[in-house]
């Protein structure tokens, strides 16, 4: 169907009636690719009401990411709802590690059309803003993944050394061959040993 769409849809291809559109993009919705039917929605005039109602649901089932948020963005402006444009990219989250800048290039272009400077330069500062926001929250989500690696190990090992007493520790340690090779000998180990029972 995306082939056949391609080519009924670009603007030396076969204009659709409103109504084929339409029927289209239910048939995709309906196949689960919501992308597609806001897609097919934005080319049909007078259905922003579908484009916002496909939006939330996909933003109920799924996180709105790069692509969905572009998608809804091109549609809208399609539409000419330059403000809801603007509304949705306020709330898009880039999801990293790179920027999509094809994003905000949207209402950049369409601003530029426009000759609306101010509005080009809000959208360029907020560049930055959305990348350093992008940065942090995935700077966050390892912080937490190395907090959650590191209390899952306390819980596995901690007792296990708790219960040990240092000297079968030393002996285990020992016997493990890991004390011919350690750089402190056997006493470093002991004292390691030692040390490491007394921070957990």
């Amino acid at each position: 169907m995306e082939t056949f769409m391609k080519m009924w849809s670009g603007e030396e291809g076969i204009k659709l009636e409103r109504e084929t559109m339409v029927a289209v993009a239910k048939a995709y919705a309906k196949a689960g690719s919501t992308k597609k039917a806001i897609e097919m929605y934005g080319g049909v005039s007078g259905s922003k009401r579908e484009v916002y109602r496909l939006r939330n649901e996909c933003k109920k089932n799924e996180k709105l990411e790069n692509d969905g948020c572009k998608t809804v963005i091109g549609s809208l402006l399609k539409l000419d709802d330059v403000e809801g444009a603007e509304k949705v990219y306020g709330e898009w989250k880039p999801v990293g590690p790179k920027l999509d800048l094809s994003i905000p290039g949207l209402l950049i272009s369409r601003f530029c059309a426009e000759g609306n400077e101010l509005k080009v330069g809000e959208l360029i500062s907020s560049i930055g803003k959305k990348r350093n926001g992008m940065h942090l929250r995935m700077e966050m989500a390892f912080i937490a993944r190395v907090v959650k690696g590191v209390a899952i190990d306390a819980a596995v090992f901690g007792p296990i050394f708790q219960r040990a007493s240092r000297d079968e520790l030393v002996r285990v340690w020992a016997r493990s061959g890991m004390g011919s090779v350690y750089p402190a000998g056997r006493a470093g180990i002991r004292t390691d040993i030692v040390t490491l029972t007394l921070e957990l």
